[in-house]
């Protein structure tokens, strides 16, 4: 009974205590320096993006991605390189290849044209095709690890890389200290390099190794920022939606807590991030076994000690599909399990040798808890049934043990929302907005419940594969399909999802037998049973890209937003006036009676001009009275003081004093450039228009509307 309770029972123990611990110490931030002058010349660094290129199109796609980067982060001391492999194949050369190369030269040189000077800003790596004898197939060596640990030795002036093809003049790179990886679907915005480097040169965090036991001892020999999900992936169906998050930037870019970094002071690696060159490889160069680990991230970064920066983020993809994201766990906890021996105090390195494990305490206790996690789905599911079966006592007891365990997500965002709504006293109008909160939570729960078979499948495949190769076969242990080519193999129509998911199904007609041996359980397990025959539909129908749903407003609707704009203008109309400069007041209080706040903003002052111009478009005012007030606001705005062009973020509205502590806001900056470029595409459109049209007597419709609304005897 303890064996088949321990997992689930960790499950919640770990996440108990993990939301106990980051409410209980703030988020641990690492030094920076701000770099005002630009990257230094002894702080070169180069941004590289390790992939597999299946077509020429493909690299050309991957050229523009990085020069949408280099354009955010353009910088003296900075390069860009795209580190190309081959699609693995039969024979060392294949169709298609030459196109690659061709297609990448051109677009290398056009970028160098188009943006280098004195030097190439752009390169081009492509690896040839090694023989694997582990894979029995031809492919770059040790894929992605392999690809970086050969960029590393180029950078350093090693030979025997396996690059074929090299583009862009390398002697600019003969001084490049840094490394900035990223994956193809992850987004480099603006400034994140610069911030990065400005992060691992500071003195607190700059590396100290340990040379007789090769790891590091002080500082970070590589640093992790956060990973937030794009916007545009994270919406594309129902599946992204509940288990992506809400994505997009975080335009504040807050510390988040994080147990690791914050108690121990290191964070993990995913694959994304900056390392120093010479302390990475000089590290890690023999420490890893050739052709025995898939997810090097993890183990890379416990080596060279990974730092989080969780205040500096960049944004990755997420998939779209149920049966895509499944599979790319079961990739992941392939790779988990191949890490196996380094949670001995022996292990094998590079050279086959015999030698101690330097990995610290915490750092194996990483590589066991995603081996603990990878457990949790099949444990769960098996209790599920031997709750009914034979566990001992009250059979109902033990299976909602079971499902607290199996939702027990929802109660930990439960406790999060209680302590925001009730310790930090926000007041009871904001319970709508706590309330949405749980939304997400509860069908990640409810979504995860009708899954478990189906998961606990996937990982018992994955963990009994990954333990005969290791300890037995030696063979496939590079096994990886790529994000792009499993969302093309796999379906995504109700007959593959049924295909796939068969065992949800048959565990349900499982629990159905099992319920006649313990009837009290019916209540609580026949909706479980109902919801895992409902299973691959589901997984279908929330896996199905989402169609753009228009919605044609009713003339009442429309109505009543009229109102709505006309009660607005007249903000704008009552208190812009001559006593405040033509500019806007940032409110008017009612109660307590403070009245009119007498100063202003970038963004309030934009949202002023649009409103005038949209007023026009709603028939309030005429051609020449937008134009009136558009010529009174925009001559007080030449008269403001301004910082290099740029607007403070406060001025007092009726001496025109900039108000202290005076500082810009790049938020408001860019707000009040949307708004003028709005502002000059509705000024195009009225030069051949007349001063009235028929929405003027809309306009006076809309007024009449809202004196009526507001005085119902009129």
């Amino acid at each position: 009974i303890a064996l088949i309770v321990l997992i689930p029972a960790s499950d919640i123990a770990v996440s108990s205590i993990n939301w106990l611990l980051v409410h209980i110490k703030p988020p641990s931030f690492l030094p920076k320096l701000e770099l005002k002058e630009g990257i230094p010349k002894d702080a070169a660094a180069i941004v590289v993006m390790p992939t597999l290129i299946a077509k020429g199109c493909n690299a050309v796609k991957l050229f523009m991605k990085l020069e949408e980067y280099y354009l955010a982060n353009r910088e003296e001391n900075l390069y860009f390189a795209l580190l190309g492999d081959y699609r693995d194949h039969d024979m060392e050369k294949a169709e298609g290849d030459s196109e690659i190369i061709e297609a990448a030269i051109e677009k290398v040189k056009e970028l160098n044209k188009k943006y280098g000077s004195s030097e190439d800003k752009f390169f081009f790596f492509q690896r040839k095709r090694v023989f694997c004898s582990a894979q029995n197939r031809w492919m770059g060596w040790e894929r992605k690890r392999g690809a970086l640990y050969e960029f590393n030795e180029l950078l350093l002036g090693c030979k025997g890389a396996s690059f074929e093809h090299i583009e862009g003049n390398i002697s600019v790179l003969n001084d490049i200290k840094y490394v900035i990886t990223i994956d193809s679907d992850t987004k480099l915005s603006i400034e994140t390099a610069k911030k990065l480097i400005g992060t691992i040169i500071h003195p607190l965090n700059k590396a100290v190794v340990d040379k007789e036991k090769g790891i590091v001892i002080e500082g970070y020999g590589l640093l992790q920022p956060r990973i937030s999900v794009d916007i545009v992936s994270a919406n594309v169906s129902k599946f992204a939606r509940v288990f992506a998050g809400q994505g997009g930037i975080d335009i504040y870019t807050n510390a988040i807590s994080d147990i690791y970094q914050d108690y121990f002071g290191e964070g993990i690696f995913t694959g994304k991030g900056i390392y120093e060159l010479g302390v990475f490889q000089g590290i890690l160069r023999n420490a890893i076994p050739e052709n025995s680990v898939l997810s090097h991230d993890l183990i890379e970064g416990a080596h060279v000690k990974t730092g989080l920066v969780t205040d500096i983020e960049l944004i990755d993809g997420y998939p779209f599909k149920y049966s895509t994201c499944s599979m790319r766990q079961h990739r992941w906890v392939r790779g988990d399990w191949q890490l196996l021996q380094w949670l001995f105090p022996k292990v094998h390195n590079a050279k086959g040798d015999i030698v101690d494990n330097q990995l610290s305490a915490i750092n194996r206790w990483k590589i066991l808890d995603n081996m603990r996690r990878s457990l949790v789905p099949p444990s769960e599911a098996l209790l599920l049934l031997l709750s009914i079966w034979i566990m001992p006592g009250n059979a109902l007891i033990w299976l909602l043990f079971t499902l607290i365990a199996v939702v027990f997500p929802l109660f930990i965002s439960f406790a999060e929302v209680s302590m925001t709504k009730f310790i930090r006293k926000i007041n009871r109008g904001s319970g709508y907005g706590e309330i949405v909160r749980l939304k997400r939570p509860f069908l990640q729960s409810l979504l995860t419940l009708a899954f478990l078979p189906y998961q606990a499948q996937l990982m018992v495949d994955a963990i009994s594969r990954t333990l005969a190769r290791v300890l037995i076969t030696r063979r496939n242990l590079l096994e990886w399909v790529t994000a792009a080519d499993m969302e093309l193999a796999l379906k995504n129509d109700m007959f593959s999802y049924w295909r796939r998911m068969w065992l949800c199904p048959a565990t349900a007609v499982l629990m159905f037998i099992l319920m006649y041996k313990a009837p009290e359980t019916i209540i609580a397990a026949l909706p479980i049973a109902l919801l895992w025959i409902a299973a691959p539909a589901i997984a279908f129908r929330i896996s199905e890209p989402g169609e753009e749903n228009k919605k044609e407003l009713s003339q009442p609707e429309i109505a009543e937003l009229r109102i709505l704009a006309r009660k607005t203008w007249s903000f704008f109309e009552d208190f812009v006036g001559a006593l405040d400069n033509y500019l806007p007041p940032d409110n008017y209080q009612e109660n307590p009676p403070n009245g009119i706040a007498h100063r202003t903003s970038p963004t309030n002052i934009g949202l002023l001009l649009t409103s005038i111009i949209s007023a026009r478009d709603l028939g309030y005012i005429s051609t020449w009275e937008m134009l009136e007030r558009l010529d009174n606001t925009i001559t007080t705005i030449e008269k403001l003081k301004k910082w290099k062009g740029h607007l403070y973020n406060w001025y007092d509205t009726i001496t025109l004093e900039v108000l202290r502590p005076s500082y810009i806001s790049t938020v408001d900056s860019g707000n009040f450039i949307a708004y003028l470029m709005t502002l000059r595409q509705g000024l195009i459109e009225y030069r051949n228009k007349p001063s009235t049209d028929r929405n003027t007597v809309h306009g006076l419709k809309d007024t009449y509307e809202l004196l009526k609304y507001e005085d119902p005897e009129l």
